[in-house]
């Protein structure tokens, strides 16, 4: 890794008492929206699942056949929808997101929030909704950076030094 491409995030980035205070409110900051996203994404999961289970129980004395094929058929427009936001809009987000934020914190490559944060919490939730086996850790986890990495874009504390 070369001297200009070393992230600011180093000994020599904290100057001052006032820089130290800085990264603990952004730090601060990024964590409580962090915290309320992955907590909307992880209610609103549950929220389609439940409706999924209340469809099940309320039409379990009707047709058998016509109930599986409208949850397969729902299921599989959600997993669908998902699918085609990643492929189209952000292709970075696909998978669990774990490597796409430890590529970003070994400065591989940098993370656009701005279509990260919106298609990953849609696409995720549409995809685990489905009714796909799929876990939430890992798009938390890329939710999380995301909004880390939001958050310091907005308080344009992103910028790379050049440190000897």
């Amino acid at each position: 890794m070369s001297k200009l491409s070393r992230p600011a995030l180093i000994p020599q980035f904290f100057t001052t008492q006032k820089d130290y205070f800085v990264v603990v409110l952004l730090s601060g900051v990024a964590g409580t929206i962090a915290g309320g996203v992955v907590s909307y994404f992880n209610i609103i999961i549950n929220w389609i699942l439940e409706a999924r289970i209340n469809y099940i129980d309320y039409n379990s004395a009707d047709n058998f056949l016509t109930e599986a094929v409208t949850i397969v058929i729902i299921g599989g427009l959600l997993a669908g929808f998902g699918f085609w936001l990643t492929y189209r809009f952000a292709p970075e987000t696909e998978g669990s997101g774990i490597p796409h934020i430890e590529g970003a914190l070994v400065g591989e490559h940098d993370i656009r929030w701005y279509r990260v944060l919106p298609v990953k919490f849609v696409s995720s939730i549409m995809s685990i909704s489905s009714g796909m086996i799929l876990g939430r850790g890992g798009p938390s986890i890329q939710l999380g950076g995301t909004v880390g990495r939001m958050v310091a874009s907005k308080a344009k504390n992103t910028t790379r030094r050049n440190i000897s």
